[in-house]
């Protein structure tokens, strides 16, 4: 009885492994951050302020977001800064507002703001409030907005 032993190079039966398939997978592609950028209106409810009309600029660059905010009549503005990813919003907004006397240094605070983002053309995100440089700033925070 005859054995036969056939000897092959490790690297003959790698580069034939290689060239039969042996590709790395893709990762599946990303979902893309929802495009919240423009111009926006609506108003902001506080739990110790009347419903004020807020209107808001929005920035976008992949999933950071940057913009300003005014509320009139009583004369607040800040800013808001955040990311989103494909259905919400996490960021902080910034506030300058007149202090309780009308006069001297503004009032200023950071509050922390979320809630749900997509392309569609409403946004409802809220906040516990501003802490900041003066008594009274508005809390319990609840954003309605329309895109332009």
């Amino acid at each position: 009885m005859t054995h036969w032993t056939i000897r092959v190079p490790l690297a003959a039966v790698l580069l034939v492994g290689s060239a039969c398939g042996g590709s790395t997978p893709t990762a599946p592609a990303q979902p893309l951050p929802a495009n919240i950028a423009g111009r926006w209106t609506g108003n902001v409810v506080s739990s110790n302020y009347a419903a004020q009309a807020l209107s808001l600029q929005l920035d976008q660059s992949s999933a950071s977001v940057s913009g300003t905010w005014v509320v009139s009549p009583n004369d607040w503005n800040g800013t808001i800064t955040g990311t989103t990813d494909p259905s919400s919003f996490t960021g902080t907004m910034t506030i300058s507002a007149p202090n309780a006397l009308g006069i001297g240094a503004r009032c200023t605070g950071t509050a922390i703001l979320n809630g749900p983002a997509s392309s569609a053309a409403t946004l409802r995100w809220t906040s516990p409030g501003f802490t900041g440089s003066c008594t009274g700033m508005p809390t319990g925070l609840v954003l309605n907005l329309q895109r332009q």
